[in-house]
Formats: structure tokens, C-alpha cells, sequence
């Protein structure tokens, strides 16, 4: 498994139980704040400035072991950029994780900077031990739960702008509809963008961990403690999403990452859906087990579903729903072995590899493509003088020159190219003099086409005139193969042709040689 490590995220859905990697479920995320890598915010618009003595907690402080904000000291708390760009006339919510013996402080706070609280204000705090609301000259709602025994809490915040519906929810299970706190409250009754009172608009400033007021509040000062997993977002969370967030946290709406070993699940009738990040050139196995006592990366194949080629940016699956009561489900990805491999030491020169043709001989004195140890040729012929590889390689005449008036083909064995595509690679030392060539003797040079396996049709002509000389040395090639070959089973034909119609023009030379042949998917960036 590429990180088996990072399953650390378990959904229950219809009795169905996923492991996933952070994954991607709707939008609505606006802003996360994981302190993972800093105070930086996932979503990238609002990160964060460290204020007094706000710090990142070692790893293994945080929820989960991870880190978390740390905030020692009154005058702590971490200040976000582009307050303004939120909106919280409209329906939101909030989620925060808190670990305080702290009796009252802010978890969230939207206030004018600077100046006083105002009518636009609202925060999400702990007051008297436990958590409350305040939106500025409504009212004060309480959830009368708390959360000072310095211990992990999840505390949630939602607001449906149309019907005045405000939940906040501390410690919810799956499955919660209404929070500790659940009634109508006007949390938009003054416009956040526009009011000005007690010389300031709301929106000019949005804070965790405290308050950034002046005359404060003592109840919106720092909470000491910790605070992880911050997130804003830009909709109400209800049912399945407001469950995601309640057993995933925010992380579970992250965007997802082409590429990224991903999983969700998704249930359509009698049927399990699930989606992942692919990434071109790797398998995938859909793992199982009915319980967690062994790693995952050591489950069964689910019914079959090994081997699946990505389709990138993304796969699907459907597969009939488990008639287990729980099922675990996990995803291994791994790299796609090569399509095709040939060093061409695997045989006894001077027989070809099975599935190689080679055409015979053409030309006088002749020409045809052998396979064993090249002969060093010099002057002003380059040959090799050794295999790249091993002891064998393919090249045309392996001891003496390319004579005139040769045709002579070298044609692999049949290869499926994938959905995904893939590349041609081999080694080549090429010493032939064409028309444009140093020495200009004639119509000497090379070809390569991809053929349709099925009839050898030609697909695309890969070089069309190969010619000039590597001096004698190994050199890497490497081609994307073509459209047209997407999907097929192809051969490649290697092509020497040689002008003078078996009268020697002088200019014939050491001609082209093949090692380390190769045919790989593609892989994304």
C-alpha cells in the first residue's frame, strides 16, 4: 500500500464501514485549518497569522496525535486573512476541537478589528464552562454542556439563513439532527458587510481563539488550551454531510487531489458506489475484511475487483451491497508492472526472443537484423563494440557494415497498449549515413511504425528518417505512443533501408542496433 499509515478515517454508512485517505465528499468547505504544516488554510484564502504567543503544538498534542493550535497565554490566538471574503449573512457552519480546563474564552470570533463589539458581531465561544453563542444585540443562546475538563471536544456551529434555524452541536454522534442548542435565532438580523456600529463593520476581522477587540469581552478573550481542526463553510450541513463531519471531520470535504489514493462510498439502492482519485500508470485492489484485527494492507480482494486500471483524474466501482451488518473496505494502490520488457539475454544468440520476426536477409552483400554480441567497428564506421545490457543486443549486420540495396525489418511480439496510454523506450546505438548525414551518401536510414496487431496496418509512423551516428555509444529513446495505439494490441517495426541496389556506394556503415526494449504506462505528473 503506498502509505498504509494514513487509513486513519473510518464512515459508517448503512452498516458499510470505509477506510479512506482524506477524501472529498461535497463543496461548501471554505476554509481548513488543520495545523498540520502550520497555520495555513487548506482552501488557500485565509491563513493564518500567529498573534503574542500562538504557537503550532508538537506532533502528538493535536486531535488524533496530530498538532493543533496552541494558545498559552491571554492575548493569544491565531488572525485570518481576508476577514471580508466570508460570509455569514448567508447559511454556514462552523467546526472547531477543543482541549481547555479554561472556564471561558473564543473558540470563533467575527467582530469589527479594533474597534468595539458590534450589532454585526458573533462568536462561538465558552463562557461559565460551557459553550455559548452571541450574536451582538440578539441574544445569547446556550448549550449548557461543559467542556473545560481538559479533554478533547468537538464543538459545531450550523445557521440556515431562510429560516433562522441555528443548531450548535457539542460532542454530536452520527445520526444527530439537532444540537445542544436548536431554535430559531437572527443570527443576520444586521448586515456583517455594511452595519457600522460602535465605530466598526463586522467583517473587517475573524479570529480563533480570541477576540481581536478593543474594550473586550472577558468571555472572547484567549481560551487556553488547544484548538485543531477549524473550518468554515459556506452551506448548513445536514444529514449525510453533517454525519461526514461529525465522524470524518473537515478533512472529509477536502477537494479531491487527482491522483491521491482516495475513497468514498455512496449507497444507490441494492449497490455501493465508490470514487477515488486515480493516477495514470497504477492498479488498484478493492481490499475487505468483516473486522480491524489485522492491517489493512493484508485484507482479501473484494470479490474479484483486483487489477483495475486507473481512468484518470478518477475511478468508479459499483459492487452489490455486502449482506454483512459491517464490512471493512480499503483501497491498495500500486505501480503498474511494465507491458513489456526485452534485454534479449533470455535467449541463445543467435535466436530471436518468442514472438520477435526478423525478415530474413535483403541486399549484396546482405543485411538482415541478428541478435547476439556487436562487434567494435571503426573508421569511419561507430559500432557499439558491446551490448548495453547484459551480453546480447539486436542490430543489423552484427560483425560487418549495412550493404546496399537493403529492406530489413525487426517486429516485436504483440503488446496491449492501455486505456491510460503508454511510452516505448529502449536503448539504440544508430550509425547510418542518409541523404542529410555528415557523409551524404544516399537514401540510407530507418524507420519505426506502430502496427495494429490484429492485421499489422500501420497506426503512425514514430521516425520517418532516421540517420547520423551516435559515435558508437548507447543512447536513450523514449516516445508517448499515439493516440491510435490507445487501447490496442500493437507490434513495432524497425526499418533499415539502404540505397545502391547491391552496388557498394562507400557510404554504407555500421547501421542500427536495440537493447533494453521497453513498454511502460504511462504514469501522470
Amino acid at each position: 500500500m503506498k502509505n498504509p499509515g494514513s487509513i486513519v478515517k473510518v464512515l459508517s454508512v448503512a452498516g458499510v464501514v470505509v477506510l479512506s485517505w482524506l477524501t472529498s465528499a461535497t463543496a461548501g468547505l471554505v476554509s481548513y485549518w488543520s495545523f498540520e504544516a502550520g497555520a495555513g488554510d487548506a482552501m488557500g484564502a485565509h491563513d493564518g497569522t500567529l498573534v503574542g504567543g500562538a504557537s503550532i503544538s508538537r506532533k502528538g498534542d493535536g486531535f488524533g496525535g496530530g498538532r493543533s493550535l496552541r494558545l498559552t497565554a491571554d492575548g493569544d490566538y491565531l488572525d485570518l486573512s481576508n476577514p471580508k471574503t466570508f460570509d455569514f449573512n448567508s447559511d454556514f457552519t462552523w467546526h472547531a476541537r477543543i482541549k481547555t480546563a479554561d472556564g471561558s474564552g473564543a473558540i470563533f470570533s467575527r467582530n469589527p478589528n479594533g474597534t468595539a463589539w458590534n450589532q454585526g458581531s458573533k462568536a462561538l465561544f465558552v463562557r461559565n464552562n460551557n459553550v455559548d453563542w452571541d450574536t451582538g444585540w440578539v441574544s445569547n443562546p446556550h448549550t449548557n454542556v461543559a467542556v473545560t475538563d481538559n479533554v478533547w471536544h468537538t464543538v459545531i456551529a450550523t445557521y440556515n439563513s431562510t429560516s433562522d434555524l441555528l443548531n450548535i452541536f457539542v460532542d454530536p454522534k452520527a445520526g444527530a439532527t439537532t444540537g445542544n442548542f436548536s431554535g430559531t435565532h437572527d443570527v443576520n438580523r444586521f448586515d456583517e458587510h455594511t452595519f457600522v456600529h460602535n465605530g466598526g463593520v463586522a467583517d473587517t476581522s475573524f479570529t480563533l481563539g480570541k477576540a481581536d477587540f478593543s474594550g473586550g469581552l472577558a468571555s472572547l478573550d484567549t481560551l487556553l488550551g488547544l484548538l485543531d481542526d477549524a473550518a468554515v463553510f459556506d452551506n448548513e450541513l445536514t444529514g449525510a454531510d453533517l454525519d461526514n463531519l461529525i465522524v470524518n471531520g473537515p478533512s472529509w470535504f477536502l477537494p479531491l487531489v487527482p491522483g491521491k489514493p482516495t475513497l468514498r462510498v455512496r449507497g444507490e439502492g441494492g449497490n455501493l458506489v465508490f470514487t477515488w482519485g486515480s493516477k495514470a500508470g497504477k492498479l488498484y485492489d478493492l481490499l475487505s475484511a468483516s473486522n480491524l484485527t489485522t492491517a489493512p494492507e493484508t485484507w482479501a480482494v473484494w470479490d474479484g475487483r483486483q487489477n483495475i486500471e486507473a481512468t484518470p483524474d478518477e475511478n468508479s466501482l459499483t459492487i452489490p451491497r455486502p449482506a454483512e451488518p459491517t464490512r471493512f473496505f480499503a483501497l491498495l494502490e500500486r505501480d503498474t508492472p511494465p507491458l513489456f520488457v526485452e534485454n534479449f539475454d533470455t535467449v541463445i544468440a543467435p535466436a530471436l526472443p518468442p514472438g520477435w520476426v526478423a525478415d530474413g536477409t535483403s541486399g549484396t552483400p546482405p543485411t538482415a537484423w541478428q541478435l547476439g554480441a556487436p562487434a567494435a567497428l571503426t573508421s569511419p564506421a561507430k559500432a557499439p563494440g558491446a551490448a548495453f545490457s547484459g551480453t546480447n543486443c539486436v542490430g543489423t549486420n552484427l560483425n560487418a557494415l549495412y550493404g546496399p540495396g537493403a529492406a530489413v525489418t525487426l517486429t516485436t511480439p504483440p503488446i496491449h497498449v492501455p486505456a491510460g496510454g503508454a511510452t516505448l523506450s529502449f536503448r539504440q546505438v544508430v550509425d547510418i549515413d542518409g541523404p542529410t548525414a555528415p557523409l551524404g551518401g544516399g537514401a540510407d536510414f530507418g524507420t519505426l511504425r506502430v502496427l495494429d496487431a490484429a492485421d499489422d496496418s500501420e497506426l503512425e509512423v514514430i521516425e520517418a528518417l532516421l540517420e547520423g551516428s551516435t559515435g558508437g555509444s548507447w543512447v536513450l529513446y523514449s516516445r508517448t505512443l499515439p493516440a491510435a495505439a490507445i487501447g490496442k494490441s500493437v507490434r513495432f517495426e524497425f526499418k533499415l533501408e539502404s540505397d545502391g541496389g547491391g552496388v557498394p556506394d562507400g557510404f554504407e556503415l555500421a547501421g542500427w542496433y536495440l537493447d533494453d526494449v521497453a513498454v511502460t504506462a504511462t504514469t501522470g505528473k
